[in-house]
């Protein structure tokens, strides 16, 4: 498992470099080929306010400003690898979905990684996901914009090209 952006260690004790903390996708999935791995990716995308608010508010990662430039070129990063690769090894999610259905989710989930239906695995994930969406409801997913003030907003929605 990997949360992207991240890189490792050195990548938290140096914030200024955490910009370049991203793995190289394409690498991975050829080293994984070569090898004769099934290497699959799966993409829990979050959205994009939310992403920034958690990480410059919620934690000490950087501010928001420095989190929103962070956030959009490793995103442009990854999403540029992922074209390049075949659609079947790699599945979105959305993060708000997963808490807030967490049965469709894990049969998404299971289907991509060619887990056994009814496995070990499978119930794990189940199990997680569902205890996950009681200790992390998903009540508001525009809960992050009271946390802002409108400058900030509007700076997140220029450099994000995100909309309502």
């Amino acid at each position: 498992m990997y949360s992207y952006p991240w890189g490792g260690p050195r990548c938290y004790l140096k914030r200024f470099a955490r910009v370049v903390c991203n793995i190289d996708t394409m690498d991975i999935a050829r080293i994984a080929e070569e090898a004769g791995i099934d290497f699959r990716i799966v993409v829990l995308r979050r959205s994009i306010g939310a992403a920034v608010v958690s990480a410059s508010i919620h934690r000490p990662y950087g501010t928001l400003v420095s989190e929103s430039r962070m956030l959009i070129q490793s995103w442009a990063l990854l999403r540029t690898h992922l074209d390049l690769l075949d659609p079947g090894f790699y599945a979105e999610i959305e993060y708000e979905e997963l808490l807030s259905n967490p049965e469709e989710s894990v049969e998404k989930l299971i289907q991509h990684l060619n887990i056994e239906p009814k496995s070990s695995l499978h119930q794990w994930f189940l199990k997680f996901l569902r205890d996950s969406s009681k200790s992390h409801p998903v009540r508001n997913r525009n809960k992050w914009k009271a946390e802002i003030s409108a400058d900030q907003e509007k700076f997140m929605k220029d450099i994000l090209r995100y909309k309502d």
